[in-house]
């Protein structure tokens, strides 16, 4: 299913969510305070901002680490319980993406590149 993500930040995320294996999508400060966030299923935004900042941290230290020119673009995490996808939309936030157990990493992969361009333009 492709939309047209438009409009306010809020409606982008409500958007995401609506997409059926799309449980929760979160855009996150660096300093891991919840932006704005919707979700279609029992998901803690909060925990969900602090986790990932400091997660996205360690990836910029192994980026580092390896001599990469820039941070990752996107991390992508697979659980049983369903797939996340971290990505920087500009240098004071991210945004994140949490599929169900229905979800595959290509799918919330293209959804993550797909919406960083709108939620970067909301910020």
């Amino acid at each position: 299913m492709v939309t047209n993500l438009t409009g306010s930040l809020k409606d982008i995320l409500n958007d995401l969510t609506h997409k059926g294996s799309i449980v929760a999508a979160v855009a996150v400060s660096r300093d891991g305070f919840v932006i704005d966030g919707a979700k279609s299923e029992e998901v803690d935004l909060d925990a969900i901002g602090a986790l990932v900042s400091s997660a996205m941290l360690a990836w910029e230290a192994v980026a580092t680490e390896i001599s990469a020119s820039d941070p990752p673009d996107v991390v992508l995490a697979e659980f049983p319980a369903g797939p996340i996808a971290v990505t920087q939309v500009n240098k004071d936030a991210m945004l994140v993406l949490m599929g169900s157990r229905f979800c595959n990493l290509g799918r919330i992969r293209v959804e993550t590149q797909r919406a960083r361009a709108a939620v970067a333009e909301c910020l």
